[in-house]
């Protein structure tokens, strides 16, 4: 596992990370309380992402990550969603990089 990038503001963290041989973003949004965890597509620019969040009020990141990643766990309060990826996968990466939940 290793830690590609680390971007973070007053209202989200996303990573990028090499994980079980893949491209994987987590994305936590601290004002809906809703995480997204997915393999990234080949070709999608997470820095391109972020750049375009930061820079147009109007985007929407969490929007866009759901769209444009290929297998996806998203988990908003007492709701989630699994699309190819685990809420235990989720689990396992959020213990393998201490990151805590809600």
């Amino acid at each position: 596992m290793k830690l590609l990038r680390a971007l973070e503001d007053e209202r989200y963290l996303l990573l990028e990370v090499l994980f079980k041989g893949r491209r994987f973003v987590y994305l936590k949004d601290s004002e809906s309380l809703c995480e997204s965890f997915g393999v990234v597509v080949e070709g999608v620019d997470v820095t391109a992402l972020w750049s375009r969040h930061k820079s147009s009020k109007g985007f929407c990141l969490p929007c866009e990550l759901l769209l444009l990643l290929a297998g996806k766990v998203v988990v908003c309060q007492d709701s989630h969603m699994e699309a190819g990826i685990s809420l235990k996968e989720l689990e396992h990466f959020k213990t393998t990089f201490k990151l805590s939940g809600w």
